[in-house]
Order: structure tokens, then sequence, then C-alpha cells
């Protein structure tokens, strides 16, 4: 790869603290150029979390990638114990980029991007009205809403028996938290997948916390917002390996791991 300028991200402390300091030196020792503030590349050092932390934090800007210390790394190509490989993968070979979409979160109080999912969760249940396109879709009351891209459809959607995205790029979906069906919600349409042309809004009439990526933005959401599929300035993963969301999905939730 071409040198550039890079971030180390780590949001956790490592056991071997020398870690970090040998990726960071060895990168500077080949003409790679240290900037946290505006990086071309992230590396990020911790799981999953971590890696959707460190896109919140540098706005999705620059080329990502994930080398696990945490168990199940769904968006790693790498390991920790895996450094040297890396380092010599990063030096010697150039590189692939995979494009994903974002979630773009719109409310007249704040506009937000997700690359996993949105989730709006409550204690109780709530009302929730759903418009597809200014059409009414369906009004249900429910614990809550998951609205996921495809990177997502074997975490939170999946448990909601939503179906596994394995190739496709431009659809996301959601699904309802535990519906009440009775003749006052009769057959609501609990989930759905859309295309990257549909635009999901969303009204909530009660107590209830919103999460973007796993991470908390607010306890109170009583509001009305809308979801879409952004694919402009998609994220940008890269790698040296060969790797794709099916790849990561045999391998995280199957087991199978590919040559």
């Amino acid at each position: 790869m071409e040198p550039c300028s890079f971030a180390i991200v780590s949001y956790y402390r490592l056991k071997d603290v020398s870690l970090l300091d040998r990726l960071c030196q060895t990168l500077l020792d080949h003409g790679f150029s240290l900037d946290e503030e505006n990086p071309d590349l992230v590396l990020v050092l911790g799981g999953d979390g971590s890696f959707l932390r460190a896109i919140d934090e540098h706005g999705g800007k620059g080329n990502y990638l994930l080398i696990n210390t945490g168990h199940l790394g769904f968006f790693s190509d790498y390991a920790i114990h895996e450094l040297d490989a890396f380092l010599d993968d990063i030096l010697e070979k150039d590189p692939t980029f995979e494009e994903l979409p974002h979630l773009a979160y719109v409310s007249q109080r704040s506009e937000s991007l997700a690359v996993s999912d949105i989730v709006v969760q409550a204690e109780k249940t709530i009302d929730l009205t759903l418009y597809l396109n200014g059409r009414l879709l369906s009004s249900a009351k429910a614990s809550g809403i998951v609205i996921g891209t495809p990177a997502s459809s074997t975490a939170y959607l999946g448990s909601l028996d939503a179906p596994a995205i394995l190739t496709a790029k431009d659809i996301y979906q959601f699904a309802l938290i535990a519906p009440v069906r009775n003749r006052l919600y009769l057959n609501p349409i609990e989930k759905a997948v859309l295309s990257a042309e549909d635009v999901l809004e969303i009204e909530v009439r009660g107590k209830a916390s919103l999460h973007l990526d796993g991470m908390k933005k607010t306890d109170e959401i009583s509001e009305t917002f809308q979801v879409s599929l952004k694919k402009s300035n998609p994220l940008r993963l890269i790698h040296f390996r060969p790797c794709d969301n099916l790849k990561r999905i045999l391998r995280s939730v199957s087991g199978i791991e590919e040559e």
C-alpha cells in the first residue's frame, strides 16, 4: 500500500502496549504519517463496538480496518495475534476497498448516520406509526423497532427473525420488537425489506431510548423521524485479504472459514 496518513484507535487498554508502539513505529518507518484529526486510514484495535465508535467519532471519513482484540470481530480481517501478518500485508500488498451504505436518521432535533442499525426501544409498549414514502404502512403497539443495513441483518434484526441479507447492498430492513396482537392492532406489518429509494417515517408516542450503532443517543425519544439509505459518501473498508459481507456472515454466524 502506498504510504498515507493514519490514526490508530484503541479504546481499551491492551495487555501488551508494545503492540501499539510497534504498529505505529513500523508505519512511520515506511513513510506513513500520523494524523489523528483527518487521517486517510483509521486502524482500530478492539472489537466491533470499538470499530463502530471510531466510525462515529471520525464521521465516517477515511478508510477503516479493524484488528480484532475481542471475541467475534465481525468486521475484522485480522486478529491481534496476526499483527505481523497485517504489517507484511500493508507494506507489500495493494488494498481492495469495500463500500458500505449508511442509514440516515433525520428528525427536527438532529441528523445522524448509522453503519449498522437504528434502535428505538422501550421498557413498556409504545405506539408506533410507520409511513413508507408518505403512505401509511402500519400502526402498532410494540416495545420498539430496529432498522438496519445488510451488515446488521444477523445481529439484533436476526434475533427478531428478519432475513439475513447476504450479498445485496442497496436495501435495508426493519422489524418491530415484540408487537402486540389484538383486535385494536390487527396484523401489523411487523417487518419488511426496503429499497434504497424508500424513505421510512416513524412516529413514536411514548417513552423510549434511541440507539445508533449500539450507542445511546437519548433516553427519551417521543417524536417523528425519517430513515433512508444513504449511498453517497459510503463508508469505506480496506482489505488486504478477500472479504465481503457473505464471508463475514459465514465466518461469524455459521462458523465456516473460507480459504
